[in-house]
């Protein structure tokens, strides 16, 4: 004997006699319940919106990374010193040497060095410290450094690309936990704390980028104190070096920063006032009577 799929009471026909259920009926597949579009998430969820800023900002910082020179030095080539013969009776004088002047006919001739000046050319090195303007016979290597410098330089430079990388990634972390806390499907409170501790990790690629920028910034103040002594002291300065990208990672470094305290002041703020909310003692109230006072 069948049975009622919807009372489970035993049926003799079609309709079941209990509840009126029709037994060959087909039964009713639920629709997917679908969560809001993934645009509209984002929209509303300002840490995915922070997050995508991040991206951005890091894909923009690893591009100008690459792209841009680390550094560009001057210097004075073709300059060389040459000896000048002269008379000291009539001031006659040649590059080559004499014994007699031609002049006077006095055999009072004295040579001195003269400085001959050169031509100022401009030498720029990437990311790996390669040569890549500049005539390389003129300056001589293909690498700005050599031995510890040059370790110290690419150590710095590694640092920088290194927080650039960890920034697009802790970027994409954010995206992810800000659409799922916006979903519906979790508890907000644990995506507000999962959050705190992503943005303090994404101090860490930030102070790797401040520290690399302050390293380059620092070479280019010692260097322009010590052009300015020489100048002081009457010695000619010959040559200068600045860091470009060394000046861009320092401020892409410092916003980066920025983003990280302000997601932790943002999502601490939440937390607490989630818990507050939380803990607020509900007041009762009054009941209604219809009628008015007539019945209190």
């Amino acid at each position: 004997m069948p049975y009622c799929p919807n009372c489970a009471n035993p049926v003799t026909g079609r309709i079941c006699q209990y509840c009126g259920y029709d037994v060959y009926r087909p039964p009713q597949i639920p629709q997917a319940q679908y969560g809001p579009p993934i645009g509209e998430i984002i929209g509303k969820s300002t840490v995915a919106k922070m997050g995508i800023a991040l991206l951005i900002i890091g894909i923009i910082g690893l591009i100008l990374a690459v792209g841009v020179p680390w550094i560009i030095a001057e210097r004075e080539v073709g300059d060389y010193y040459e000896e000048i013969y002269e008379c000291q009776e009539c001031g006659y004088s040649e590059d080559s040497y004499f014994y007699r002047c031609p002049e006077c006919e006095s055999y009072d001739v004295d040579w001195d060095e003269v400085y001959v000046e050169g031509e100022t050319a401009s030498f720029s090195f990437n990311y790996d410290l390669d040569l890549v303007d500049g005539d390389e016979d003129d300056w001589g290597l293909d690498k700005f450094t050599t031995g510890e410098m040059e370790d110290y330089f690419e150590d710095t430079i590694g640092q920088a690309f290194i927080g650039l990388i960890l920034t697009i990634v802790i970027a994409i972390i954010l995206i992810i936990v800000g659409i799922m806390a916006f979903s519906g499907r979790h508890q907000t409170v644990i995506f507000q704390g999962l959050t705190v501790i992503v943005a303090a990790i994404l101090l860490i690629p930030a102070v790797l980028m401040i520290v690399s920028g302050i390293n380059l910034v620092g070479f280019n103040i010692l260097e322009g104190h010590y052009n300015e002594n020489q100048e002081k002291t009457g010695d000619e300065v010959t040559s200068s070096t600045i860091y470009p990208a060394g000046y861009l990672v320092l401020i892409f470094g410092l916003i980066i920063l920025i983003f990280a305290f302000t997601i932790m002041i943002k999502e601490l703020h939440n937390i607490s006032s989630s818990q507050q909310t939380q803990s607020a003692p509900i007041q009762p109230r009054s009941p209604q009577y219809p009628g008015g006072d007539f019945y209190r």
